[in-house]
């Protein structure tokens, strides 16, 4: 699998003020969609006898991993990516797409790409080899 990743107007990790009480702070929240990208799990943590395609081939550790890092995740289910739905992230992930999914629409697009301009992190998973038409789907973003 390989990973696009285009981050803007993210603070840099270890640049925050030591004494910060981020209790009364919002934490940086990620949204993972789940209408475009469903066949591999943002949640699925590969187990030590794990092999389940899903788990394998998810990518569940990253989820763990910005917990870690004190970001907040959430998931949009349904509807199209809009202004609105990006309001609630700092950054917008797209997993890996799947030509059974619906393709990103024109105005879905275009709020992914003003959402970015204005600061937002944008994290596009795609594979190497087109499975699924992934590449050729994130193109229509990414082009």
């Amino acid at each position: 699998m390989a990973v696009v990743i285009l981050l803007a107007g993210c603070e840099k990790l270890g640049d925050e003020d030591p004494d910060l009480d981020r209790s009364s702070t919002p934490r940086p929240a990620v949204l993972f969609d789940q209408v475009h990208s469903r066949r591999h799990s943002p949640l699925a943590v590969l187990g030590r006898d794990d092999y389940k395609y899903n788990t394998v081939q998810g990518y569940g550790l990253l989820v763990e991993y910005l917990k870690e890092l004190g970001f907040d995740h959430r998931f949009h289910h349904e509807g199209r990516i809009t202004a609105k739905v990006l309001s609630r992230a700092d950054i917008y992930v797209l997993g890996l797409m799947d030509n059974e999914k619906p393709p990103l629409a024109p105005e879905e697009i275009e709020a992914i790409v003003e959402f970015v301009q204005a600061g937002g992190g944008l994290l596009v998973v795609v594979d190497h080899t087109n499975v699924y038409d992934s590449a050729q789907l994130a193109n229509t973003l990414l082009g």
